[in-house]
């Protein structure tokens, strides 16, 4: 069983990672559009997901 769900979560586990790596360097807004183009399986009960988008905060540049 713990096989099973292994397999069904190993492409989202592979999504995160590839976004994750990729966060360095980039804006909110860069981040949210990277959000908005990751897909869910059409046979998966999981809704994609929603930009978060709060544009009352300064673009997060990634630097201290």
């Amino acid at each position: 069983m713990a096989d099973d769900i292994a397999e069904e979560i190993r492409p989202y586990v592979h999504e995160i990672l590839r976004i994750v790596l990729n966060v360095k360097g980039k804006t909110l807004r860069e981040l949210n559009k990277l959000v908005g183009q990751t897909n869910v399986s059409a046979t998966s009960e999981i809704a994609p997901s929603e930009p978060i988008i709060d544009e009352s905060l300064p673009e997060c540049t990634g630097t201290a």
